[in-house]
């Protein structure tokens, strides 16, 4: 036996956690392998079931998907074979021939895997590319050949329906779509073998059994080899457990179990490690314990800090946020601001550094014939600013609403400001009272940026007016004004300086050259496009660099008193002709097109043009003769809406009182004529006729807003 200095033997204390820990090994080591080789079986049996209901759900999921595509591709490619033959039909109508199905060669391209036929009213199939089976040709009854699907679906067929379905005849199943023909009183239907339609899935699932079943073999053959090196590390683990707990069973593990258990126990809410006699081994074991006592102890004043920091940092965010909601609902933000005047248009914004800012901008009627603009820059930034910008305002507008010039009100403000103006702030303004009746404006500069103006068919440029001493720096300054006046179309953009200081990475500032080239390149947008446009050049100049100062802007366009647009009329005078309806078309689209007008109103439009003009070019003259028909197109100035007139020299004759054709009637029973008039009564908002100095005038109008 070896003496230890604390009086424990080899056989003792550190024999029995030796015999303990090399018995727990085992087991462990025996456990685990055990463990890992049932669960590398239970892999192989979750996979294994695991691949087969993926195969399941495939086989499921590619049926459904393949049902559902081709039934939609069946209805959509007989409902446009159905529409392309009727208008070949209708165009070999115009020209006097009479065309049938057998003449159109590419009919049977739409089911180059199935059968293509045709029915007429009574039932019987006119055509097909079957030469034999439920589908052929025939002189019978479709409704009385095959069986209650076949029939049901026929029946809805000959009523003129279009319609999508699966149909069994004998012991065969058919995916099967129709679509009328009305220029030849028939419909056209596309049938489609049902195991000819999901031949691609069977062949899916053949390959998928195929991969899976090399995948399970190799996933088989990477468990045996698993295995194997589990064993050969459970057995590398035990020799290297045994010389660890040889060489520290004592004088580490239980120091180090005793800390594990008492950092474990920070859960329970005592989250402090203190030095306890167990640590106190005089060796590295000991000073671990005393690193974690001390952390323990500067973690547990830290979270207390935190905490109290982290409670004033909300309650003063949740401040900020009522400051910013607040300042933002004392600016004008409702736009336009005066809808019911014509005489201007105002957009601004303003957007702060921080949470709060000092910029800010105003606008209000002093009268009804006086509106008064405002853009202003307190010094500094976030709550003092904001606070100051609230006094700011709110004199200067009350000054101006008593009836005080630019130069009164900033001389009052000025002297209001600096009574007890202890932080020796200040601001700049740019103030303006404009006559709407007149254009004439009257401005005053207290040492803001200069204007931008814009006359009517030139560009932006600075409009370098007298600068006063800034307001709120010194009491008794006086302040000059001046005016000039905005013609119809005239624009004015006035900012602050966080527009030309706007820096980017490199301390390079936007400054007002770049300014005016936005304005310039913008200058044809909207008030509100025009503001937007040049934030979206000042973000991309900055790129990723911090806002560094306030971002306001305010644009006013002047348009006068009497600012109303004049009427678009474009017209186009062509020979009374079928030939004739495409050139018009085409003259009604460009203008449409360039005036955004959407394109399914187009689409209406052109077969209205269509009905009317060929009217005109079958009935209108007699005897051969080629007479003139005259399209006017008309828009009032806003767009909203466009009026066609077609006038012509021809026999007096007023479509729209004809009476509607009735829709329930079957196709034999329904009376020729009327259905391209009832249409465009449909698709116009308003149509009128008269018939003056020997023309037929008819108007038809379309709403576009």
């Amino acid at each position: 036996m070896i003496k230890r200095k604390n009086g424990l033997t080899f056989g003792g204390l550190e024999q029995k956690m030796f015999n303990f820990s090399l018995a727990l090994i085992l087991v462990v080591a025996l456990c685990f392998t055990g463990v890992s080789v049932w669960q590398l079986r239970a892999i192989t049996g979750v996979l294994s079931r695991t691949v087969d209901k993926q195969k399941e759900s495939i086989t499921a999921t590619s049926t459904r998907t393949m049902d559902v595509v081709v039934k939609q591709s069946l209805s959509n490619t007989v409902q446009l074979e159905a529409f392309a033959v009727n208008k070949v039909v209708e165009a070999a109508h115009r020209d006097g021939s009479e065309p049938s199905l057998e003449d159109m060669p590419d009919i049977g391209a739409i089911a180059s895997s199935g059968y293509v036929f045709a029915i007429d009213s009574s039932g019987k199939i006119v055509y097909s590319n079957a030469a034999f089976g439920p589908f052929a040709a025939s002189d019978n009854d479709i409704r009385n050949m095959g069986g209650s699907d076949l029939a049901g679906f026929a029946e809805k067929a000959i009523s003129g329906e279009t319609i999508t379905g699966s149909v069994t005849e004998g012991d065969k199943t058919y995916y099967i779509a129709c679509s009328p023909i009305p220029a030849l009183e028939c419909s056209l239907v596309v049938a489609m073998d049902h195991d000819v339609a999901h031949s691609p899935t069977r062949q899916l699932i053949a390959d998928y059994d195929t991969q899976s079943a090399e995948a399970q073999a190799e996933l088989t053959k990477s468990i045996g080899e698993s295995r194997r090196l589990i064993l050969v590390l459970m057995t590398l683990i035990v020799l290297f457990t045994i010389q660890l707990s040889i060489s520290g069973g004592r004088r580490i593990v239980k120091p180090l179990n005793k800390m594990v258990d008492r950092i474990t126990n920070f859960k329970t809410g005592d989250i402090q490690f203190r030095m306890e006699d167990t640590y106190r081994t005089g060796d590295e074991i000991e000073e671990l314990a005393q690193a974690f006592a001390d952390i323990s102890e500067k973690t547990m004043n830290y979270v207390k800090k935190i905490t109290t920091i982290t409670a004033e940092k909300e309650r003063i965010g949740a401040e900020l946020g009522v400051a910013t909601q607040i300042q933002e609902d004392m600016l004008p933000n409702i736009f336009p601001p005066y809808p019911e005047r014509s005489e201007f248009d105002i957009y601004a914004t303003m957007n702060p550094a921080k949470e709060v800012g000092g910029d800010f901008y105003d606008f209000y009627m002093i009268d009804h014939d006086h509106v008064a603009l405002t853009i202003a820059d307190v010094s500094g930034k976030g709550v003092p600013a904001a606070l100051f910008m609230v006094i700011s305002k709110t004199l200067m507008q009350n000054h101006a609403l008593m009836g005080g010039s630019p130069k009164e009100i900033l001389e009052y403000v000025n002297h209001q400001l600096c009574q007890h103006n202890k932080a020796d702030m200040f601001v700049t303004v740019w103030l303006a009272i404009v006559e709407l009746s007149t254009g004439k404006v009257t401005a005053a500069n207290a040492g803001h940026e200069f204007p931008a103006i814009r006359r009517s068919g030139s560009k932006f440029d600075l409009m370098k007016d007298k600068h006063g001493f800034v307001v709120g720096g010194m009491d008794g300054m006086q302040y000059k004004e001046y005016t000039f006046e905005l013609k119809k179309g005239d624009s004015l953009y006035v900012y602050t300086d966080g527009v030309p200081e706007a820096t980017d990475a490199n301390c390079e500032l936007f400054g007002t050259d770049r300014m005016i080239h936005s304005l310039n390149k913008h200058m044809k947008d909207p008030p509100q496009d025009l503001l937007k446009n040049i934030r979206s050049d000042i973000d991309e100049f900055v790129g990723d660099a911090p806002q560094f100062d306030d971002i306001t802007m305010l644009v006013f366009n002047y348009y006068g008193t009497n600012n109303e647009k004049k009427t678009m009329v474009m017209e186009k005078t062509v020979d009374a002709v079928v030939e004739s309806i495409n050139a018009v078309t085409e003259f009604v689209d460009e203008i449409l097109s360039e005036k955004a007008v959407p394109l399914k109103i187009i689409t209406k439009i052109n077969i209205v043009i269509d009905e009317i003009l060929g009217n005109i070019a079958h009935y209108a003259y007699e005897d051969g003769t080629v007479g003139k028909a005259k399209v006017t197109v008309e828009m009032p100035g806003d767009y909203s809406a466009v009026t066609l007139r077609f006038e012509d020299s021809g026999k007096p004759y007023d479509p729209l009182s004809a009476a509607d054709p009735e829709l329930g009637l079957s196709a034999d029973d329904m009376e020729i004529g009327g259905l391209g008039i009832f249409i465009t009564k449909k698709f116009m908002d308003d149509l009128k006729y008269e018939y003056k100095d020997g023309r037929n005038i008819l108007s038809l109008t379309k709403k576009l807003v």
